[in-house]
């Protein structure tokens, strides 16, 4: 059966130009909201940059070094999570997927449409289907989220057993717990009997039908997947969040801090919320400014509070472009590669 496909806007139609303006506005808009927010930071947090450079440079090159080592140890956490979503798939491949996405995430605002098509991309390249893409896509999707949202409660149970939760604390439960609940909501609506069966019969013959049918397939694999290696799936994300939270914690020691674990656990949380907003590119800078302003108002020196949550956004968020730009160039000439030998 011939595969009907959309076709795309091109540049020069009205329908394109639209899409390049708003694509060059909503680029302005987060490269001026990461300047702001950014530029503003030791003010937000009560310093000067003077200040924020003196501890930073004050850095030697082997602590680092040390510090990016712990972070490369989060993507190969990650690589199982994403290996235990996709059989098949390596762990290699599985580094690349993740640095190159996450490069175009972190450098475009609202990036992740584009980082998906990324994966497609090179998901394709290396031989699977649509329906792996999506099953992959939900798969990791769901396990992250549940991860990352459980952060701030789990958070919320150890300051409890050590002796109190802070009032600031209240509502970063809260909104977690909430959204928590929406993200738990939304995932048994789509493995929903009724959903299911009204996507399977789906009988209309064009890409509606084709696009409903597709959904159903990855919904019911995205399902077997979780069943068959959820210990997987969750421990190797639960490691992941341990090696990022241990990333804060030594930058902050780094940089002498002086937080207690407690408190650097509740900024940890706030983090990991606060970066999935997608004002900014991989939420740099609305991160850091509410991270700080934490840190602070929970007793961190104002300076040193700064410099930890920007050694952190470096490690995490920054670093990921060059290292994501230089897979990205990798697999682009080894498919080129790949198609003029199969050309000859």
């Amino acid at each position: 059966m011939t595969e009907v496909v959309e076709p795309l806007a091109e540049p020069g139609t009205p329908r394109g130009r639209w899409a390049v303006l708003g694509r060059v506005g909503l680029g302005l808009l987060g490269l001026a909201v990461l300047v702001g927010l950014l530029g503003s930071l030791p003010r937000i947090a009560g310093t000067t940059w003077p200040d924020v450079g003196a501890l930073v440079s004050g850095i030697r090159p082997e602590i680092l070094v040390g510090l990016a080592v712990l972070w490369f140890t989060t993507v190969l956490a990650h690589a199982v999570v994403q290996t235990g979503a996709l059989p098949g798939l390596r762990y290699r491949q599985a580094v690349a997927l993740n640095t190159g996405s996450s490069a175009v995430s972190a450098s475009v605002p609202v990036g992740g449409p584009i980082s998906l098509a990324v994966n497609w991309a090179m998901l394709r390249s290396w031989g699977f289907g649509r329906t792996e893409f999506s099953t992959y896509t939900l798969v990791t999707t769901i396990t992250m989220a549940v991860a990352r949202l459980a952060v701030p409660l789990l958070a919320a149970l150890v300051m409890v057993a050590a002796g109190g939760l802070p009032a600031l604390a209240h509502p970063i439960v809260v909104v977690a717990a909430v959204a928590l609940l929406v993200v738990g909501a939304a995932t048994a609506a789509l493995a929903a009997p009724p959903l299911r069966r009204w996507l399977a019969g789906r009988t209309h013959p064009g890409l509606l039908g084709r696009l409903a049918r597709g959904v159903d397939v990855a919904i019911g694999r995205s399902g077997a997947v979780i069943r068959d290696r959820w210990a997987r799936l969750s421990v190797a994300a639960v490691v992941q969040l341990l090696l990022q939270f241990a990333l804060l914690l030594a930058c902050l020691t780094t940089v002498g801090a002086g937080v207690g674990l407690t408190v650097a656990l509740l900024a940890f949380a706030a983090g990991r919320l606060l970066s999935v907003l997608p004002i900014t590119p991989g939420g740099l800078g609305v991160t850091e400014a509410g991270v700080g302003a934490l840190l602070v108002a929970l007793g961190a020196p104002p300076a040193a509070a700064v410099a930890a949550v920007l050694l952190f956004g470096l490690y995490t968020v920054v670093l990921e472009i060059p290292i994501g730009a230089g897979v990205l160039v990798g697999w682009r000439v080894a498919v080129r590669r790949r198609g003029a030998l199969s050309a000859a």
